[in-house]
């Protein structure tokens, strides 16, 4: 069983592991290509120093250990082709951990990772609270062009991890109390990126779990987890408790909880936290051991996690018991740009630890998002925003703007799905528009789309919006009409304050394309009439590309580089009909955007979507039911009636509407993903990052369903 387990480490001699000074009672094992991860931490050293011109990097920030690196310790069972993603990542982690420790303060520090976490948005995250500058998208294309190749190596995969690193890091807690050890470990699991570990570990072994599966483990795992965390805090005490100045009040180290807790001396902190690693190893040992008194026929694979969860715990132990990054204070060991180029240049003669095996070299609403993610009340970000009343000369108070505000602020404070932000941070790729003037182009860009979610639903009668009551239920009809179109004064004012004529004539080209494609939709819809496909595109082209096509010839106008004039026709008109047929295949096709809108909110709002107009134009035997169903809709206030929805998508089903839309949009994100390669040509500038959100917007894992209609509980 053991032969079949292990096929890409091996079982390091326990007599070795303690002569290192290492205490753990478990097992260590290293990945065989140990070599692959060394590799990825010289690569991640080189590309932080060229992105973030940070040249005075410590070599030992990184994985490097005399005795392994820490991937393939804590990786041991990694796929080999996956490991150099694997170990790249963890690395880049690890750098950014220590600049955000390294701030002045929690703020900056949070305001650091999110210029990271940003190139990681996908459509389920919040946008990125940093300002679009130029030297935060550097940092974001190291991070996007990693986590492209994660995606590119395993798409279903790729995609847990991207989403997992999105939502599951806290980097700081600065003079937090913690009233027990097991509330600190329930918090050090979060800040020290559990979820993610195991994300990637299943990524590396290419194969998950099944939730039950997962759940059965969750106790051992649990107690291998708090070992390995204590291991960490227990061999990083001392350069931290150094680098403090031996003051414990900011230190996030379980060794100063138990100083604070119990006033203990900080060797006697340590000498607990021992005893508390050793008897988390023997829970983890005896709940082992139980679990496979109780399983005897658990599956290989099961088998596998299980014992994972201790080699982990023991590899976290012995590379913190070894490592550089624990034992010297970084200040003493800063090496300089030279000396840089030459620890990267002699990486892979660095010799290997003397238990490891040899190695053999081998060939190897998804429409652009207007708010920001943190609640940000956008109306407040310009020089427009309210001031306190002042006094006419007849006495009278000037009223404020707190009316005209409040339906404007309930929509921005909304949580964003983030595209918009992620997709400005990737156009200005190539035209690297300087920051202070992106930040008018983001705020016209804001200001015009929270104006069209207002509208919008008061248009299409939608009662939802991200999950929420929409504005116009909240405030009425008259209140949030007034409100957005207030906001049209807000742009103007913001592009007359540039000065520049340019995006003036831009602005006002696309507003009139915007507003004529959205007439169209909207006499369809009243009119009880469909369109062809060819007048649904070009609806399409001229409401969704509207704001779309002015984000990006605004940054045309502003952009010192000549190249960019080829970005805009062809890229803009696919990527609108991408978002707008994607929008309407997810409308009917996901539970998920069930929760955002409500279940099938385009049959509630009578709106003519592509599966609708491809199955009128295509199946005529199902014209007449449909449009009956359509006009027994229309006029009416309330949602369609569930058997009515079910009926529609049968109908759709049978016509072959949910497969037509599937392939289009295959072929649309193929096009958009040749005409990107494209772009990247004639411009010089690689961008994984628009790369990275086309896959992460990819609904090629996502079939059509199937069989009987999913209807939500409580429907």
């Amino acid at each position: 069983m053991a032969e079949e387990m292990w096929n890409y480490s091996t079982a390091i001699d326990p007599n070795t592991v303690r002569q290192t000074g290492c205490f753990t009672t478990l097992p260590v094992r290293i990945n065989n290509r140990d070599d692959i991860a060394n590799a990825a931490s010289s690569r991640v050293l080189k590309d932080w120093a060229e992105h973030t011109g940070n040249q005075d990097i410590d070599t030992n920030r990184v994985s490097f250990s005399p005795v392994g690196s820490f991937c393939s310790l804590i990786y041991c069972e990694t796929i080999p082709e996956r490991l150099d993603s694997i170990s790249y990542l963890t690395d880049l982690f690890f750098l950014i951990d220590d600049a955000t420790e390294e701030v002045e303060n929690d703020e900056v520090a949070q305001n650091e990772w999110a210029g990271f976490s940003g190139a990681m948005t996908d459509s389920l995250g919040e946008t990125s609270q940093r300002d679009h500058d130029l030297a935060s998208m550097k940092k974001k294309k190291l991070v996007a062009r990693v986590m492209l190749d994660f995606m590119r190596l395993d798409s279903a995969l790729g995609l847990d991890l991207v989403k997992s690193c999105k939502a599951g890091w806290t980097p700081l807690a600065a003079g937090v109390e913690w009233k027990t050890m097991e509330d600190y470990l329930h918090f050090r699991r979060h800040s020290a990126g559990l979820d993610i570990y195991w994300t990637k570990t299943v990524f590396g072994l290419g194969e998950k779990l099944s939730d039950d599966e997962e759940k059965l483990i969750r106790p051992l795992v649990w107690a291998a987890e708090k070992a390995a965390m204590l291991n960490n805090d227990y061999w990083s005490w001392d350069i931290e408790y150094f680098q403090a100045n031996e003051k414990i009040e900011n230190l996030t180290n379980a060794v100063a909880v138990l100083m604070k807790k119990d006033g203990i001396s900080a060797q006697e902190g340590k000498d607990r936290i021992r005893d508390l690693i050793l008897g988390y190893e023997a829970e983890y040992l005896r709940l082992r051991a139980q679990f496979y008194d109780n399983h005897p026929s658990a599956r290989l694979y099961l088998r596998k996690r299980v014992e994972l969860a201790g080699s982990m715990a023991a590899g976290v132990s012995f590379w913190s018991a070894n490592s550089p990054r624990y034992h010297l204070p970084t200040k003493q060991a800063r090496p300089t740009a030279i000396d840089i180029e030459a620890s990267v240049a002699k990486a892979d003669d660095m010799p290997q630890p003397s238990f490891a095996p040899s190695t053999v070299s081998t060939d190897s609403d998804d429409s652009m998002d207007a708010t920001s993610g943190n609640g940000t009340d956008i109306t407040s970000q310009d020089s427009h925003s309210e001031e306190p009343a002042k006094h006419s000369k007849f006495d009278v108070p000037k009223l404020g703007q707190t009316a005209i505000n409040e339906p404007i602020n309930y929509v921005s404070g909304m949580p964003s799905k983030g595209v918009r932000s992620s997709l400005i941070d990737a156009m200005n790729q190539w035209c690297q528009v300087p920051s202070s003037q992106l930040a008018v182009i983001k705020r016209v860009i804001d200001l015009l789309h929270t104006s069209s979610l207002i509208l919008d639903d008061i248009q299409d009668d939608s009662p939802l919006r991200r999950g929420k009551t929409a504005a116009h239920l909240v405030f009425g009809n008259a209140q949030s009409i007034n409100s957005a179109t207030f906001l049209y004064v807000r742009v103007v004012q913001e592009v007359q304050a540039t000065g520049n004529p340019a995006l003036m004539m831009v602005l006002l080209e696309e507003l009139e394309d915007l507003h004529v494609g959205q007439s169209w939709d909207l006499y369809w819809k009243y009119n009880m009439k469909w369109p062809t496909e060819d007048e649904y595109f070009s609806m399409v082209d001229l409401k969704t590309g509207g704001l779309f096509r002015m984000l990006v010839r605004m940054m045309q106008a502003l952009s010192p580089r000549s190249s960019t004039e080829s970005v805009c026709d062809a890229l803009v008109s696919m990527v609108s009909r991408f978002f707008q047929v994607r929008d309407d295949y997810m409308n009917l096709n996901s539970h998920d955007y069930s929760n955002q809108k409500g279940w099938c909110e385009d049959l509630d709002e009578g709106k003519f979507s592509y599966l609708i107009i491809h199955c009128l134009e295509n199946s005529p035997g199902f014209r007449d039911r449909i449009m009956g169903l359509f006009r027994q809709r229309n006029g009416s206030s309330g949602p369609m009636p569930t058997a009515a929805k079910v009926q529609i998508i049968e109908y759709l089903q049978e016509a072959g509407s949910f497969e037509a839309c599937w392939k289009l949009l295959n072929n649309l994100e193929d096009e958009i993903e040749s005409e990107i390669r494209r772009l990247e040509d004639v411009t010089g500038e690689e961008n994984p990052q628009i790369h990275l959100l086309l896959k992460l917007l990819s609904v090629k894992n996502t079939k059509p369903s199937k069989g009987a209609v999913f209807v939500p509980v409580g429907v």
